[in-house]
């Protein structure tokens, strides 16, 4: 599995910390702890069982994407005002402060997102050690929405989004008989047969709602 780095604007990083900061930068610092995060999702999804191999490269891909957008536009944001420490007290602009820290706040939710990505790269890791134990994990139904896993081992038929639902489809999936399991980061109920109708009932359904807008 071949990993994919992003750029790091290293500049823009010595830039930023001068604005906070008066010790020095260390070029490539931030690009050193970027890559080894990235190594880490990338052993996890290594770590994957075959069938879940292409899904995992491809969370390991995003994080990857995503992580370097976050070191960047952390700098940018960083670079809208210095520290009141740099730049003293007298005249200190007050509002660019207050822009700079809800943009900081936006960029948290990137965090939080970014986070939950590599909980699902390392759940695929987790995955694999179950099957080890007689745990059969498998995918079927193809579609763009969610993957989808027989967990014999937990007798539950989960679904796996990339992003949380919008209200519409949670509905549809409470209305399906599935619930969110916050220690296994999907949707899910009883392995069942019905569960399984009721995977093609939900593609239908989420496609048709597609095609109307």
């Amino acid at each position: 599995m071949e990993i994919k780095y992003y750029e790091i604007n290293e500049k823009a990083q010595k830039d930023a910390q001068s604005m906070w900061s008066f010790y020095e930068y260390v070029m490539g610092s931030t690009t050193k702890k970027y890559k080894q995060l990235v190594d880490v999702a990338y052993s996890y999804a290594e770590q994957s069982t075959e069938e879940n191999k292409v899904y995992a490269e491809t969370l390991a891909e995003r994080y990857s994407r995503k992580l370097a957008d976050y070191y960047n536009k952390s700098a940018r944001i960083e670079l809208m005002c210095p520290s009141v420490m740099i730049a003293g007290f007298s005249n200190f602009p007050v509002r660019k402060k207050e822009k700079q820290n809800e943009a900081r706040n936006r960029l948290e939710e990137q965090w939080d997102y970014i986070k939950n990505i590599a909980k699902k790269i390392e759940k695929l890791k987790f995955d694999k050690r179950t099957t080890k134990q007689g745990v059969a994990t498998k995918e079927n139904f193809d579609n763009p929405f969610f993957k989808v896993v027989q967990n014999e081992g937990l007798n539950r038929l989960q679904l796996v989004f990339d992003d949380k639902p919008d209200e519409g489809t949670r509905t549809l999936l409470k209305a399906n008989g599935y619930k969110w399991s916050p220690k296994n980061s999907v949707w899910q109920r009883q392995l069942t047969p019905n569960a399984r109708a009721s995977v093609r009932y939900l593609i239908t359904k989420l496609t048709g709602r597609d095609k109307t807008e």
